[in-house]
């Protein structure tokens, strides 16, 4: 009687067990599809150059603990110019790229691949623009970044209000027109 109960009770349980056993194929394919995703992404990164092979003459400029502009000159295929990155911990929130007429273009977290066109001419009214989109825009870009990490504590001292920027702006602004200026490679944007 044992046996007979044990048969009938494996019959019923038979397409419950097979469908589980389905399910975890399926999760382990699922995962091992993830898996495969996350190292061709790694590969990808590897055999990328550097981006710090193209910039040139780097200056730090701090505007508060753990947020800075990273200023500097670099030469790519899409243009050349000076260029400017406010980074919070390494992290990038905007980045200018002051390439001339036609070239020179910004990029805004979390949109990196997307540009956003200068519609200056001249990579030195690019350079005035870049100043006037981190004054005007600058701490509002700030929050947003700061808003989708709150539970960073790395991340709490940071005042989005930018209290200490004018000095910051006035040294970045220098230091871009001494590229225009005084860059070879750079006189004719």
């Amino acid at each position: 009687m044992l046996l007979s109960t044990w048969l009938y009770s494996f019959k019923i349980l038979r397409p419950f067990l097979k469908k589980l056993k389905q399910l975890q194929s399926r999760n382990s394919s699922t995962k091992k599809a993830v898996v495969d995703k996350k190292v061709a992404s790694i590969k990808k990164l590897q055999t990328q150059p550097s981006k710090e092979l193209v910039r040139k003459d780097v200056t730090n400029i701090a505007i508060q603990e753990g947020l800075t502009l990273v200023v500097y000159w670099k030469v790519l295929k899409i243009g050349k110019g000076p260029a400017v990155i406010l980074k919070v911990y390494n992290r990038e929130i905007l980045k200018f790229d002051c390439f001339g007429k036609e070239k020179g273009h910004y990029h805004v977290y979390p949109h990196y691949n997307n540009r956003i066109w200068f519609i200056e001419d001249s990579a030195a009214d690019q350079v005035r623009r870049t100043r006037l989109e981190l004054e005007m825009n600058g701490s509002k870009y700030l929050r947003k970044y700061l808003s989708d990490f709150p539970k960073n504590p790395k991340l709490r001292h940071i005042d989005a209000k930018l209290p200490d920027l004018g000095n910051a702006l006035d040294q970045m602004e220098e230091r871009m027109n001494f590229f225009l200026s005084n860059i070879p490679e750079l006189k004719e944007i």
